[in-house]
């Protein structure tokens, strides 16, 4: 989303009306999927403008876009099969353990984090598989972002517990995730890799 009004200018997290550009924002939670209604002009949407000093963002002078810098990893067991689960805050999707990069956080650092945040399991050793640029819009209202990509392995016992963000994990090999709606992001590097991410 394009930032073209005046950002507060302190260290607090803001989360503005996409529409109107007001603060005055109601989270609203209903058969588990999050979206939010502006008190201002009753727009209803999943997605806001979130200005979150903790995390590493900036607006492109020319566009006027915001953009965010992202970490994921696709984990793999023993059988090829990689990890997703449902989101349950915009993009409603299918998706890897991913989240937003934080300020002075190293993105393999970042990587680790998410996935334990996300899934509760704990990686010892994950590999960097792509670093790039692409359209992904996410809930906090970046069309773009920058991507730090990982794989890793785990057993096949591994006890995973989604968090709140999510439902529904499953392993899935490559066949089965291009059968199922996926994320951008996700649905990219798919696509892109498919056959080089399951090798």
């Amino acid at each position: 989303m394009k930032i073209d009004f005046i950002l507060p200018n302190d260290k607090k997290t803001h989360l503005f009306c996409p529409k109107c550009h007001s603060e005055r924002i109601q989270v609203i939670t209903k058969n588990k999927r999050m979206s939010f209604l502006c008190k201002e002009c009753g727009n209803r949407t999943p997605r806001i403008i979130c200005i979150n000093s903790k995390v590493v963002w900036w607006i492109d002078k020319k566009t006027k876009e915001c953009w965010h810098e992202s970490v994921g990893v696709f984990i793999f067991n023993s059988k090829n099969e990689s990890l997703l689960f449902q989101r349950v805050r915009y993009p409603f999707s299918l998706t890897i353990p991913a989240g937003h990069l934080d300020v002075d956080e190293l993105p393999k650092d970042a990587a680790k984090r998410e996935v334990f945040e996300e899934t509760g399991i704990r990686l010892n050793k994950i590999n960097l598989f792509s670093e790039e640029n692409i359209s992904d819009k996410c809930i906090c209202g970046a069309d773009y972002h920058k991507w730090h990509l990982y794989i890793a392995k785990v057993g096949n016992n591994t006890r995973i517990k989604i968090n709140k963000e999510a439902i529904k994990p499953e392993w899935l090999s490559l066949e089965e995730i291009k059968k199922r709606k996926l994320t951008y992001a996700v649905r990219y590097f798919i696509r892109r890799y498919g056959d080089k991410l399951f090798s």
